[in-house]
């Protein structure tokens, strides 16, 4: 586990702890860039009380997508279980995303705002000759191990 999702780990702890008699909890994540899919992982371990697939995701190959590779969660040992309310804006992105994403379908999470930026994928890292690098997605992240329908030209 990374340092990252560690620490992480610990604030939950902390704050499920410290929270473990409210009614319920506001998680806003309407300002959020971003960071680690595995650090917004962390953080919705500690709402599901069972092993949960986060979601599934796709890489583009040239002329098909790969097989989907399922990404799951494992519930933590310190939970809240009761009514969550997720705040999101169009100021949502990445890891953020993947938080918001991955709580569809949890039955104790309603989400409140706009829809998020749309920018969610690993990076595609090349070099060009001359030297320049640049990143791109090349990934589909999908809440079911399916692809609905996707032109093949």
């Amino acid at each position: 586990m990374s340092e990252e999702v560690e620490h992480a780990r610990k604030i939950m702890d902390r704050a499920i702890t410290d929270l473990k008699d409210v009614d319920g909890i506001i998680l806003d994540i309407r300002f959020n860039g971003g960071g680690y899919d595995g650090f917004a992982l962390e953080i919705l371990s500690h709402f599901i009380n069972k092993k949960t697939m986060a979601f599934s995701k796709r890489t583009w190959l040239g002329k098909t997508f790969s097989a989907a590779t399922p990404t799951y969660m494992s519930p933590s040992g310190q939970r809240f279980l009761g009514p969550v309310m997720l705040l999101t804006s169009r100021s949502t992105a990445s890891a953020a995303e993947i938080l918001a994403m991955a709580s569809m379908g949890l039955k104790n999470f309603d989400r409140i705002g706009s829809s998020t930026e749309g920018i969610f994928s690993d990076r595609l890292e090349k070099k060009l000759p001359n030297g320049w690098r640049f990143s791109l997605s090349n990934e589909v992240y999908m809440k079911t191990s399916r692809i609905m329908a996707f032109p093949t030209h």
